[in-house]
């Protein structure tokens, strides 16, 4: 029982330190915003099932849908037939056709034909005026499949915008084939949230066309067979400036696996992108057949920059810079990491929603779980006496921390996460009760009182470690493959877990060996 002082010190800032940030919690905003700069005033986000929110329903155009499976199977068309040297003119696609016709420069072979036919199953292509057009139809259930693959992503798409850690509690639903439900607990204002939803955020490198010039707004904005204006903007945003880039992407934003806000080299906020090994070689060889001219880094069809290519890059990594503040490059970062949207959401319905659950009920279950933490801490007390003071206090100090946790990470309270909240509480309890009961077993056997306590915290913690640490695996697949309410179950169960570990094991050794520092050997009440 010999603790070093530090260790005692250590662990009474850590329960001061647990108590200041659980603190605020028991007052309201406007007695936290009288408070001092230095006293924290974050509070436990609740759900939207204890405080209401936003309501959305988005929906999904799908002629862009239409529209790039349409580009996608006439450039495959394309590739098919360039080997053939055979020219294909593509017509400008909308999205609503019916049957897209493609003609080619002369006919088309049989070993062709096939190729084409078996772009991909479940269409319909046919071949008209000797082999020198063809017709390509989606039919309605492959375009349906497609809809619903879309939606799917798009989902995925919006919690990582809107809920990068996973942690905000999000609802987000299908709702039939071109539509999303989205919940979003304690916003009231869902304005910077349809904000970040309504960009595509699909990110290209183009070459600048410098045979073209530059316009300004105003002039006639036109295109050429191979060249495109498009609005040259600093924040994303339309500008009254026009570059000429190729129509024909070098690199685009499917293989990127990593974006953040950094500062550049003049001191600026920027956003860093990184791809992964597929699009770091494709990088690398666009960027080295293209040195000395400039690369066009375009969002959503407007060019946030366009440097000069001074050498190739072949990290897979590079800077975007655009006089951006730090929220700017944040989201941009946010946008490009979660990934482009598969077709821009329109919101056809907004309201705001109250709490499922009533204040009545809210107030039932603190009532219930207090009188569940004083039955555990009596009983803990009547079987344990002494020693079960030392986890009735360690019990209290699980839920400030807890609760301090909660608060300072900013992790969403629903209904499921005080489940794990009560979850948490009653092991904690468990790992107290098997130390108790390996003391128990060693006093049994003649060992002296304070070495019966050493053996049995030493003799207890492997098995408190290994039946903890399957319910965090079990948390970690529950926070992976899950979503919503089932992540925050999974992250208080988690947190639960490592501070019960601390305060049944560390907290409540200090406590016992402050008690018995003056204590001789008769005067302890054995458990």
């Amino acid at each position: 029982m010999n603790i070093p002082r530090w260790r005692l010190y250590l662990n009474a800032f850590i329960c001061l330190l647990g108590i200041l940030f659980a603190l605020p919690n028991l007052f309201s905003n406007q007695v936290l915003e009288k408070m001092p700069s230095w006293f924290p005033k974050e509070k436990i986000p609740l759900g939207l099932d204890l405080q209401g929110g936003s309501h959305l329903v988005l929906e999904m155009d799908t002629k862009v849908i239409k529209k790039s499976y349409y580009e996608y199977l006439a450039n495959s068309v394309q590739e098919i037939l360039s080997k053939q040297k055979i020219e294909v003119k593509i017509p400008d696609i909308t999205g609503d056709e019916d049957v897209l016709t493609l003609k080619a420069s002369e006919s088309i072979d049989g070993s062709s034909g096939y190729k084409i036919k078996n772009i991909e199953q479940g269409l319909d292509i046919s071949f008209a005026n000797d082999n020198s057009e063809i017709n390509i139809k989606i039919p309605e259930d492959r375009l349906k499949m497609k809809y619903d693959e879309s939606l799917t992503k798009t989902i995925e798409i919006i919690q990582k915008r809107i809920d990068p850690q996973g942690t905000k509690e999000l609802s987000v639903q299908k709702n039939g084939l071109t539509r999303v439900i989205l919940q979003m607990p304690g916003i009231q204002d869902p304005e910077y949230v349809k904000a970040m939803l309504g960009r595509t955020a699909k990110m290209t490198f183009h070459i600048v066309d410098d045979k073209l010039p530059e316009l300004v707004e105003g002039d006639r904005i036109h295109s050429t067979f191979t060249s495109v204006y498009l609005p040259m903007s600093a924040k994303g945003s339309a500008g009254k400036r026009y570059i000429a880039v190729k129509k024909r992407s070098l690199v685009n934003g499917a293989n990127l696996i990593d974006a953040y806000a950094t500062i550049d080299r003049d001191g600026c906020d920027a956003v860093h992108f990184k791809f992964n090994s597929l699009g770091a070689d494709e990088f690398a060889v666009a960027t080295k057949r293209n040195v000395g001219k400039r690369l066009a880094i375009v969002l959503d069809n407007q060019v946030i920059t366009a440097p000069n290519i001074q050498n190739a890059i072949t990290g897979g990594e590079g800077v975007i810079t655009g006089n951006f503040t730090l929220q700017e490059a944040t989201d941009l970062a946010i946008l490009l990491k979660s990934g482009a949207l598969p077709a821009p959401l329109t919101t056809i319905e907004e309201k705001t929603v109250g709490p499922d659950l009533g204040a009545d009920s809210i107030r039932a279950g603190i009532i219930a779980t207090v009188i569940a933490i004083i039955v555990i801490m009596a009983f803990m007390l009547i079987e344990y006496r002494t020693f079960g003071i030392a986890a009735d206090i360690a019990l209290i100090f699980n839920l400030i921390f807890l609760i301090a946790s909660l608060s300072c990470f900013k992790f969403t309270l629903t209904l499921p996460g005080i489940a794990g909240i009560a979850l948490t509480l009653g092991m904690a309890v468990d790992a107290n009760v098997l130390i108790n009961e390996r003391i128990r077993e060693e006093i049994r056997r003649g060992t002296k009182v304070l070495a019966a306590i050493e053996f049995g915290y030493s003799k207890a913690i492997r098995t408190i470690f290994d039946s903890n640490l399957t319910t965090v695996f079990g948390a970690i697949a529950l926070y992976i493959f899950g979503s919503g309410s089932v992540r925050g179950f999974a992250v208080t169960l988690t947190l639960g877990i490592g501070i019960s570990m601390f305060t049944a094991i560390s907290l409540t050794k200090c406590v016992k060996s402050l008690y018995f520092a003056n204590k001789k050997s008769n005067e302890i009440i054995i458990p």
